[in-house]
């Protein structure tokens, strides 16, 4: 980003000027894209049942590097360079720089507590709007691990109040249920309730196996991949994955995939908990962005099957970028041919100098010529 003043200089019908101008300072975007795929580790410093992050790093360089070589597309994804961890001594933070810098972005939180998400959405909304089309794969995207009753004997849904409204607007969901997993293993026995291993999720049904795969739990990678620690250890008679939600889509929005319970329709805890065939997965596509967004990580499935799905979607992300609609993907992965060159931007600067200058004389009305030449 870059800082600009903007003021306004008033003067009286005896034409005599102000002598203190009214201002005011704001950011403009400037976004280059100079790489083109960045992955974004939202995970908090205390993470429940998180992923291993060594896991992580290879496995996106992985997965990224078999889409190249399937493809042929110079993708030049770095695991030093383009996966990012913003979490570190002063908080969760996403320097615009680094997500502007990067054509699309892979944001996962992949644990069974909210993270860092919501401290990062203003980054990530300003993100998508500058186009940055992006992919959020998050459980339990905006709430808390053991603070959080599941609204016992109630639903589930959580107020939609306490979601930003970003939420909707840039990623299509309007509700959100959350199982509250970690709390029937903590705190449910203090106010005289059973302690209760309530997960479920081995899977998700696609909706178009032509375009998306049917996605199945791997239990070797779940067990290996994930943190299980003395409060919450494996359990084989369990193997799933924990608090993978699922939410109420806006219309726009295309579904993706569906629950897959353990239990099919008829969870133990009864009809409430029975999150079978619910949303797990959708698309958004509005014209101006694209984004997608799934309630679950990649690291417990079948590593295959992801794979599918990954190439899949960065198809999409990449084929879909802010007025470049039908180009090829080829295309996208080019230099972008808009980004202002230095001689460019030095004229801007020049004019806006040069127009303060006047306007500080009362001479003559300011004018600005933004027209990019030819280049």
């Amino acid at each position: 980003t870059r800082k600009f003043i903007f003021m306004v200089r008033a003067r009286d019908d005896a034409e005599v000027p102000d002598l203190t101008p009214a201002f005011a300072a704001f950011d403009v975007v400037d976004p280059h894209f100079e790489r083109n795929l960045l992955v974004v580790d939202i995970n908090a410093g205390f993470s429940l049942n998180g992923r291993n992050p060594v896991v992580a790093h290879q496995y996106w360089q992985d997965a990224v590097d078999a889409w190249q070589a399937k493809t042929g597309l110079p993708v030049d994804y770095v695991d030093s360079i383009d996966y990012f961890n913003p979490n570190g001594p002063r908080g969760a933070i996403l320097p615009l720089e680094v997500l502007l810098g990067h054509k699309v972005a892979i944001l996962i939180n992949d644990n069974a507590i909210s993270g860092a998400l919501s401290v990062l959405m203003n980054a990530i909304v300003k993100g998508i709007n500058s186009g940055v089309n992006t992919w959020l794969m998050s459980r339990a995207p905006f709430q808390a691990g053991e603070a959080t009753e599941p609204n016992i004997p109630g639903g589930l849904m959580i107020n939609p109040a306490l979601l930003p409204s970003e939420y909707e607007q840039f990623f299509g969901v309007k509700g959100l249920a959350f199982s509250g997993w970690d709390w029937w293993v903590r705190l449910a026995p203090l106010i005289g309730l059973e302690k209760l291993r309530i997960e479920d999720f081995v899977g998700a049904h696609s909706l178009d196996v032509n375009r998306w795969p049917d996605l199945s739990i791997d239990t070797a990678n779940l067990h290996a991949r994930y943190a299980w620690d003395f409060s919450h250890p494996w359990l084989d008679t369990v193997a799933a994955l924990p608090e993978v939600d699922w939410f109420v889509r806006i219309p726009p929005t295309e579904p993706m995939y569906l629950y897959k319970s353990r239990f099919g329709a008829r969870h133990f805890l009864g009809e409430t908990y029975s999150f079978e065939g619910r949303p797990v997965m959708i698309r958004y596509n509005t014209g101006l962005f694209r984004t997608a967004h799934s309630l679950f990580g990649p690291y417990g499935f079948d590593d295959a099957q992801y794979q599918q799905l990954i190439e899949s979607m960065l198809e999409w992300l990449f084929n879909g970028r802010i007025g470049q609609g039908s180009t090829s993907i080829a295309e996208m992965l080019k230099p972008d041919p808009t980004a202002p060159d230095p001689a460019y931007s030095k004229r801007l600067i020049d004019q806006y100098w040069e127009a303060r200058d006047r306007q500080l004389e009362m001479k003559e009305p300011v004018k600005y010529d933004v027209r990019r030449p030819l280049r």
